[in-house]
C-alpha cells in the first residue's frame, strides 16, 4: 500500500518531468533535411542521458500511457517536424517497458509509423526506426506487420543518412523474430552484402551479421551451409586480396584486415546450431574453406599485434561454434601456433572445450602444447 501511495504521489511530477525532456530533447528546427545529427556529439549524449532517465522512471507513469499521449501527439495536424522527433525518441525510450502481448494502441501505431511520407525529415525517419527496432518483441507477437516493417526497414537502408539505424533495426528484428525471419534469410544476405555499398557504418554491420547467424541458426540443416558460405565468402575475398599484397590500410577502413576478422568473429560468436546424435556440423564445411585464409592472415601478418590479436579470437569463436566437430582444423591450427607462438597459446583453454577428452583429440592438443611448454620454459631460462 506504501508503495502504491507513493506511486500516486510522485506520478503528476515525474509526468511533468517527461514532458520537460520531451521538449528538451527538441532538435534544431534549421537542421538541413537529409541530415541526421549524431549520437556522439555533444547534444546525441545528452539525450542518451535522457533516455537513460527515462527509463528508470517510466515505471511511476505507466510506458504505455506515455507512449499513448506522445502518440496522440504526433498525430496533430501542423506540427513540426522537431516536435514530431521528439515526441518519437520518447517514444522509442520508453517502448522496452510495453508488454508485448499489448494489441490495441500498438496495433494502430506501428501501420501509422510505417506510413510515414517519402519526404519525412531524414532525423524523424532515423528516431522512426530506431522505435521500430525497440518494438520488435512485439512485432514477434504480433507477426502479420513483419512483411510491412521489414519493407520500412529495407527503404530506410537505401537512404545514406539513415542507413545505419536502418540495420541496426534489422538486427533488433533478427535476434526478436528469428524464427519468424527465417524465410527472408536470401533477403538478409542480400542487405549485409550490400551494406558497405549504402554507407553503414562498420558497427551496424556487425549488428547485422549477429542478427544473420541468430536466423540462420533457425534455418533447416541443409540450407545452414548454403548460408554460411554466403556470409563467409563476403570477408574471404578481401581478406585474400590484403594478404596477397601484404596490403595494411588504415585502422577501421576495408584495407585493415583487422576489421574483417572482427565481423567473421560476430558472425560465429552468434551461431548456435543445434544437432543430434550423429549429424555433422553444418558449418564445418564451411570453416574448412575459411581455414588458409585464416592461416594466410597470420603468416602475412605475424608481427602486428592487433591482427593476430584480432585472428585469435576469431579461432576461438569458430572453435566454439564447430565444438566437437572442429577436429578437422585442428591439425592445421598445430601449424598455426607454431607460427605465432605468443598470440596462440591462450587458445589451448579454449580447445579443451569442446573436445570431451577424446584419445585422437588429446594427442593434437599435446601437439599444440608442446610448442608452447618448450617455448615458455626459454624464456624463463633467458628471461
Amino acid at each position: 500500500m506504501e508503495c502504491v501511495e507513493n506511486v500516486r504521489i510522485f506520478k503528476p511530477y515525474i509526468t511533468k518531468l517527461i514532458s520537460h525532456l520531451c521538449v528538451h530533447c527538441r532538435l534544431d528546427e534549421d537542421v538541413n533535411k537529409d541530415t541526421v545529427p549524431g549520437e556522439k556529439e555533444e547534444f546525441g549524449q545528452f539525450r542518451k542521458t535522457v533516455k537513460e532517465v527515462l527509463r528508470d522512471v517510466i515505471f511511476i507513469v505507466g510506458s504505455l500511457e506515455v507512449f499513448g499521449e506522445l502518440y496522440s501527439n504526433i498525430c496533430k495536424p501542423n506540427l513540426s517536424w522537431n516536435e514530431n522527433e521528439a515526441c518519437l525518441f520518447v517514444m522509442h525510450a520508453v517502448a522496452p517497458s510495453i508488454r508485448t502481448d499489448e494489441s490495441k494502441l500498438l496495433q494502430i501505431a506501428v501501420p501509422v509509423l510505417l506510413s510515414i511520407p517519402p519526404d519525412t525529415h531524414c532525423a524523424v525517419r532515423a528516431t522512426t526506426l530506431d522505435l521500430i527496432g525497440e518494438l520488435a518483441e512485439w512485432i514477434d507477437n504480433h507477426h502479420d506487420v513483419l512483411d510491412t516493417v521489414l519493407q520500412f526497414i529495407l527503404d530506410g537502408l537505401k537512404i545514406q543518412s539513415v542507413a545505419s539505424h536502418a540495420a541496426k533495426a534489422v538486427q533488433k528484428v533478427c535476434q526478436k523474430c528469428r524464427k519468424r525471419m527465417a524465410p527472408h534469410f536470401d533477403g538478409l544476405l542480400q542487405i549485409i552484402q550490400s551494406a558497405d555499398q549504402l554507407s553503414v557504418s562498420n558497427d551496424a554491420i556487425v549488428g547485422l551479421l549477429k542478427g544473420a547467424a541468430e536466423v540462420l541458426s533457425q534455418l533447416p540443416h541443409d540450407k545452414v551451409t548454403a548460408g554460411m558460405r554466403g556470409l563467409v565468402q563476403l570477408h574471404i575475398t578481401p581478406l585474400l586480396e590484403l594478404t596477397q599484397n601484404s596490403h595494411l590500410g588504415k585502422a577501421g577502413t576495408s584495407g585493415d584486415p583487422a576489421l574483417w576478422m572482427d565481423r567473421l568473429t560476430a558472425l560465429f560468436r552468434s551461431c548456435s546450431i543445434e544437432l543430434d546424435g550423429g549429424q555433422s556440423h553444418p558449418c564445418q564445411p564451411v570453416v574448412e574453406e575459411l581455414w588458409p585464409v585464416i592461416a594466410a592472415v597470420v603468416t602475412t601478418y605475424q608481427s602486428d599485434d592487433k591482427i593476430m590479436e584480432r585472428t585469435c579470437r576469431c579461432v576461438r569463436f569458430i572453435l566454439r561454434c564447430l565444438g566437437k566437430y572442429s577436429y578437422s582444423i585442428l591439425t592445421s591450427l598445430v601449424e598455426i601456433v607454431r607460427l605465432s607462438i605468443s598470440y596462440f597459446s591462450f587458445l589451448s583453454s579454449f580447445t579443451i572445450l569442446p573436445i570431451y577428452c577424446a584419445q585422437s583429440f588429446l594427442t593434437l592438443f599435446l601437439h599444440i602444447a608442446l610448442p608452447m611448454m618448450r617455448h615458455f620454459l626459454i624464456l624463463s631460462l633467458h628471461p
